[in-house]
């Protein structure tokens, strides 16, 4: 995708490819970029094929920035573009976590990482080796910058994408692990962590051990491990608060006792690396803004106004005046956590019920392995929350579209999943059909959709094959639809 027909208006980025760099290549200009976004935003990175490419696109024709290619065909020559800027280089070796270490150095010391095969890019812009970590233990590392490193959060990385993250990483002095469970290291970490930190990433382990594990430490999860340009994202859009909530435009619906009601949502709307690399310009997701005849709901982070503002304002756009689209706090609201394992509802419930606040967002999805646990008591006496999606993490459906009151607001839990191994479109089809003439009306289920499985095309291929006496909404007029029914 060519960007030179474009304004050159905005702050100017300097623009490189992921997919033409090496691994080591995209680490040291990495950890330039999130060494200069310390101040001032420079570098951005693209991947050719990738929703990444069409966001970037947008911005600059948004006139949001404007992006130089001088150094697309020699990335590394950024490096003597701002040896100015940097302090020195550190050191790495082919060893497993030596980079890890290097990366951890990066923020604290102002300066970039850099391989042994690559040491002469920096010796040649003139900068002085000011750390070496070939051989350093993480261990090591930690007691060397246990004092200087952030206390708010943790990148968890794991081999495989250990060469993204690292700008956020250098940005904020975060420490940059790959999570080992069996480390004695991991419970000096996490202990360090203030209550309500974030670990960014993903990790090697099945996710319950890891969100069990995190949650056990007051610590929520943001899956974000192949993310690009977190670092410098949230500085290069700034508007007013906007909200992403329910729709103005959206029916409140009056209740039909004669009626089946069904609502769809769509799953992984708290992966901040599905939302920046899948949900906005892929045809079975957003699309662009492409509206569809039916409504449909999605799960999205409240993170994004943090993290990716330029997408949250695009959603916006989007939301404002579309009646069919609707949006639903992700699981588990500021992040991913088990309410259950939490050691204290205190630091959850505050950051889930302001960030939910500030993008307009009423109604909570939650996955865990408890539906009493007392944190979900704390977050229904909230005002601004108005009820509650709970799946069970083994089985979203687990609950068998069970209905509850709990403060006087709804905790609806989801009916049958639509997921590969669950139910196909036709399958879920007969099944919500059978329990439309079992039941009568007025039934409510909420489907669960599996983002990695099915799209939005399945679940209009489902909607064709109900029965008519089943009208498809919106969660949030699920939700007031229930309300109406309990107050007959």
């Amino acid at each position: 995708m060519s960007y030179s027909i474009l304004a050159q208006t905005g702050p100017k980025l300097f623009l490189v490819e992921e997919t033409t760099m090496s691994k080591d290549q995209t680490s040291t200009i990495a950890s330039l970029q999130g060494l200069l976004a310390k101040s001032d935003p420079s570098i951005i990175f693209s991947m050719r094929g990738r929703s990444v490419e069409s966001m970037l696109h947008d911005m600059v024709s948004q006139e949001v920035v404007y992006l130089d290619s001088t150094y697309l065909d020699d990335p590394m020559g950024l490096v003597n573009e701002f040896q100015d800027q940097i302090e020195g280089y550190i050191l790495y070796s082919d060893e497993p976590y030596s980079s890890y270490a290097a990366t951890c150095f990066a923020g604290p010391l102002h300066s970039i990482i850099i391989s042994e095969s690559l040491e002469s890019v920096a010796i040649e812009a003139g900068l002085s080796l000011v750390k070496d970590c070939r051989t350093m233990s993480m261990a090591d590392v930690w007691i060397e910058l246990k004092d200087s490193i952030s206390k708010e959060g943790i990148i968890i990385q794991p081999q495989k994408s250990s060469h993204f993250l690292i700008d956020l990483a250098v940005r904020d002095n975060l420490f940059y692990y790959e999570v080992d469970l069996e480390d004695p290291l991991l419970d000096t970490l996490f202990t360090a962590l203030n209550p309500g930190a974030v670990a960014l990433g993903w990790s090697r382990y099945h996710e319950s051990e890891l969100i069990g594990m995190a949650s056990s430490y007051d610590v929520g999860v943001i899956p974000a491990d192949w993310s690009l340009n977190l670092s410098v994202l949230d500085a290069l859009y700034s508007s007013d608060p906007y909200s992403i909530g329910n729709s103005e435009a959206t029916e409140m619906k009056s209740l039909d006792t004669t009626k089946d009601y069904v609502a769809f949502l769509m799953s992984d709307g708290d992966n901040l690396q599905f939302i920046l690399n899948d949900l906005i310009y892929q045809r079975q997701y957003l699309d662009n803004g492409r509206t569809e005849d039916y409504p449909l709901s999605w799960t999205i982070a409240p993170s994004i106004a943090s993290y990716v503002p330029f997408i949250g304002a695009k959603i916006k756009d989007w939301h404002n005046g579309t009646e069919n689209m609707d949006y639903i706090a992700a699981p588990s609201g500021w992040a991913y956590v088990f309410l259950e394992a939490l050691p204290s509802c205190k630091a959850y419930v505050y950051k889930t019920t302001k960030e939910m606040e500030s993008m307009g967002l009423t109604i909570l999805n939650v996955i865990g392995n408890d539906p009493n646990c007392p944190c979900i008591d704390s977050l229904l006496q909230h005002e601004t929350i108005e009820g509650l999606v709970f799946y069970w993490y083994e089985n979203y459906s687990k609950g068998e579209g069970k209905i509850e009151f709990r403060h006087g607001k709804p905790i609806v839990h989801g009916y049958s999943n639509l997921w590969d191994g669950f139910n196909s479109p036709p399958q879920l089809a007969r099944r919500l059909n059978r329990l439309a003439r079992s039941e009568g009306g007025p039934s409510f289920s909420l489907i669960p959709v599996h983002v990695w499985s099915y799209g939005k095309e399945d679940v209009e291929q489902c909607i064709n094959k109900l029965n008519e006496s089943t009208e498809v909404v919106t969660v949030s007029q699920l939700f007031e639809l229930i309300r109406q029914d309990a107050l007959r």
